[in-house]
């Protein structure tokens, strides 16, 4: 597989690893709550799985057992579930509970990850 051309600084990295991150506050803290958006953030953490897989060396294996070890990292961070300052204030900001918004953060998504590339983490934000 050829990878194809694109920026050299996608961010993919960083909207992976911020979707974990919410993913675990999600689980962590708000068990129960709003199912759409987490069905939302399992999905697009699948879609940057895939995307990862193929364009980095990495298998799918290696790739879950790393998201699966950030998870319980995050989980076990203190004062993760508190309401001010650090993962659930990300988490608050993040969270989308209409359909028309997530169906159009869905798409973003989609448009992100659909021009194959290698994966950077910059621009952040």
């Amino acid at each position: 597989m050829s990878v194809g051309p694109g920026p050299n600084d996608n961010g993919i990295l960083c909207g992976f690893e911020i979707t974990l991150t919410a993913k675990a506050v999600s689980d962590t803290c708000f068990p129960g709550k709003d199912a759409e958006f987490k069905a939302f953030l399992t999905s697009s953490l699948a879609k940057y799985t895939a995307f990862t897989v193929r364009n980095t060396d990495q298998t799918l294996k290696e790739l879950n057992s790393q998201v699966e070890q950030r998870m319980q990292e995050i989980s076990k961070q203190p004062g993760l579930c508190a309401p001010e300052g650090g993962q659930v204030e990300l988490y608050s900001a993040m969270r989308i509970s209409s359909a028309a918004e997530l169906k159009a953060a869905e798409k973003e998504i989609d448009e992100l990850l659909a021009v194959d590339r290698i994966p950077t983490l910059n621009p952040c934000l």
